[in-house]
């Protein structure tokens, strides 16, 4: 697959590696807003693939499928219905524990969530 943004894999800080993993794309305010394929990964970002065409806000959070982590990512770059999202630790970024509570609860946390093949 051809790279979608040239520059970007010169930017990177670490090696993305291949991977086709399902996701979910959420807004912190209103949870989950598409569902998506993870095609690249590496601890310090990720290529995304949406699954829908959406608007994505340019901070999100990523939910692996059978991963209980939530990863706070900003959008560095968008091709279409491609990502290429950034993870961050940024304090500014974490929601109000009020908030995540009621996302994690929206969400059902066991692993439920929703079905994509």
């Amino acid at each position: 697959m051809a790279n979608i943004n040239p520059k970007a894999k010169g930017q990177r800080k670490a090696a993305r590696r291949p991977a086709s993993m399902v996701g979910h794309v959420l807004d912190p305010t209103v949870g989950i807003i598409a569902d998506c394929r993870v095609r690249e990964f590496s601890g310090l970002g990720a290529r995304l693939q949406l699954l829908q065409r959406v608007e994505v806000p340019a901070v999100l959070w990523l939910k692996l499928k059978g991963d209980g982590t939530l990863r706070y990512c900003n959008v560095k770059w968008r091709n279409g219905e491609q990502l290429g999202v950034e993870f961050t630790r940024d304090e500014l970024l974490k929601v109000a524990e009020s908030e995540f509570q009621q996302l994690r609860d929206r969400l059902s946390w066991t692993g439920a969530g929703r079905e994509t093949n």
